[in-house]
Formats: C-alpha cells, sequence, structure tokens
C-alpha cells in the first residue's frame, strides 16, 4: 500500500501484540536489486468493491503510477485488499495496466 510505505501497521496489533513497519521505498528498492518484484495492494487498503467506480479506479491508478515513479518499474501485479474483487474491479485493474490478479476465494455466480 503506497500510503503506508515506511509507515507503522496499526491493524496488525492483535496478531503480533505490536506494530509493524511496513517496508520503506529505500528497502524495496534493496529487495528489487536482488530480484524481488514488487507489486501493488492499492493506496489506502480500500476494500474495492465497496467503494465508487472512480475510487476504485484512483486507488488503482495511482499506487501504480507511484511504485513506478519510485522503482522504475511499473507493477504488473496487483494483490486485492481482503481478496475483495468483482467483475467491475477486475476491469478496473486491466485498464489501470495491471496484467495479474490476486484475489480471494471464488465460488458459484463469482468471478
Amino acid at each position: 500500500m503506497t500510503g503506508f510505505v515506511g509507515r507503522d501497521n496499526d491493524w496488525d496489533v492483535h496478531y503480533g501484540w505490536r506494530r509493524f513497519r511496513h517496508l520503506s521505498w529505500d528497502e524495496l528498492a534493496r529487495w528489487q536489486e536482488r530480484g524481488i518484484e514488487v507489486h501493488s495492494h492499492g493506496v489506502t487498503h480500500a476494500r474495492l468493491t465497496w467503494v465508487s467506480h472512480v475510487e476504485a479506479a484512483e486507488e488503482l491508478g495511482r499506487s501504480r503510477e507511484e511504485i513506478a515513479r519510485r522503482t522504475g518499474v511499473a507493477p504488473a501485479g496487483f494483490s486485492y485488499p481482503f481478496g475483495a474483487v468483482d467483475r467491475r474491479i477486475a476491469t478496473l485493474a486491466s485498464d489501470a495496466g495491471y496484467r495479474l490478479g490476486f484475489g480471494g476465494p471464488s465460488g458459484p455466480g463469482k468471478p
């Protein structure tokens, strides 16, 4: 989540009993130098299926642009926050330039 790069994660305290810090841009660059790809998880970790078309497109596009600007490589993959994806969001992700998506389980009636 580009909006949280280098910041503390306050929402996982109940799992590890402490705050966890997200990687910084410098740390991401060092991992990238070692061959680890940097992909996207949005800007604010919004559940994209619950937000407007405009908000979802903004989350997808801004995150991809920021990663490309900071790392020099536009991410091909997007991991949908909460695993939440439907056809509308998958189309918006494709329109934003993503070619690979990771979501939650699907079942009858799900894309």
